[in-house]
């Protein structure tokens, strides 16, 4: 049987985006997503996943086929 062995990308839908990416990097310190090539991203033992905090989730999701 497959199983999964990573996860690329997770979407947080929020009502403030940036307050969310805070408490996550706070709390867990999982970093927001990079938004320049100076900034890392979250790297767990599975390799890089990026968390990605905003208001726009579900129309996100429609775009990349998941709704």
């Amino acid at each position: 049987m497959e199983k999964v062995t990573g996860i690329g990308a997770v979407f947080f839908r929020a009502k403030d985006p940036g307050a969310l990416a805070k408490w996550y990097e706070t709390h867990l310190g999982i970093n927001p997503a990079p938004k320049d090539m100076t900034t890392p991203p979250w790297v767990s033992d599975a390799g890089v996943t990026v968390f990605h905090f905003s208001p726009w989730t579900r129309i996100i999701s429609r775009k990349i086929g998941l709704l």
